[in-house]
């Protein structure tokens, strides 16, 4: 069933039936006499997660809520012939779990990642997967099939650390004419909340760059311009071919290879 157009109101509302009639089976179980099987804390465990989906709905967001629904519904037969079949046990604890694309394991659909394509992914997993995003700048952003995975709807499984550093990595890939601290050792990617004028300062070793030719600040000696050795530079990679990257302006010598540059891409046959 699908749930992505339900209103908030009516989305709650089934989630409270499907608890009801979750409780109504609970209770006719117990009045059987029988002990506690495994069925039963199937039962118990599929209770606590619509429990959990009817206190998201306001606290998460309607979407997340949809997300996690989705993969938990069970209609009125589904939810009576699990219980009838001798083999609730495992079938009925089965259809309560959403498997991670990457580890394979089964874990309650609240617990999962949710993806644009579907596919879902444990917290530990996503992690890895955003961690990899941000070591790897080919992998940026965090995919599943080619599509982006957000950060806004999946926040909620990652650390501060890692959304922190993501949305600082975003900011970065986002920016046209990066400029970095041009002392080499540091190197960090200067935000243009760090720019004043044709300055950028850079927080982690306090260095001041400047924006237009990228070297170290001209500390108040004149309006910045080509000096002679970078004219030279210039002149000797016109007669070598190189190239330089649209973005941090650093120079580039292809090798070997396609022309096609891929970390901030340009094509370095027609540049």
């Amino acid at each position: 069933m699908d749930f992505n157009h339900v209103d908030p109101a009516s989305l709650q509302l089934i989630i409270q039936l499907q608890l009801e009639d979750a409780q109504h089976l609970a209770r006719e179980k117990q009045g059987q006499g029988a002990g506690p099987s495994d069925a039963d804390a199937a039962l118990a465990m599929y209770r606590q997660e619509l429990e959990l989906l009817l206190h998201n709905t306001d606290q998460d967001g309607v979407s997340q809520t949809i997300n996690d629904f989705q993969g938990l519904y069970l209609g009125d037969d589904e939810l009576h012939q699990e219980e009838e079949r001798g083999e609730s046990s495992k079938s009925m604890s089965e259809a309560l779990l959403a498997h991670c694309v990457a580890c394979d394991e089964g874990f309650s659909p609240s617990q999962m990642a949710r993806c644009p394509c579907s596919h879902e992914y444990c917290a530990p997993c996503l992690t890895h997967l955003f961690q990899s995003a941000l070591g790897d700048a080919s992998l940026f952003p965090a995919r599943c099939c080619g599509q982006p995975v957000s950060l806004q709807d999946n926040g909620r499984f990652l650390s501060p650390e890692i959304i922190n550093a993501y949305q600082a990595k975003q900011v970065e890939h986002s920016t046209p004419n990066k400029t970095y601290c041009h002392v080499a050792r540091c190197s960090a990617f200067l935000a243009p909340n760090t720019i004043r004028g044709n300055t950028a300062t850079c927080h982690g070793c306090g260095a001041r760059t400047c924006v237009v030719c990228k070297n170290r600040d001209h500390q108040g000696r004149g309006r910045c311009r080509e000096d002679e050795g970078t004219r030279e530079v210039l002149r000797v990679a016109a007669d070598q071919g190189w190239r330089r990257c649209q973005n941090c302006r650093t120079m580039v010598e292809l090798q070997m290879g396609c022309f096609h540059m891929s970390r901030d891409y340009f094509c370095h046959l027609l540049v």
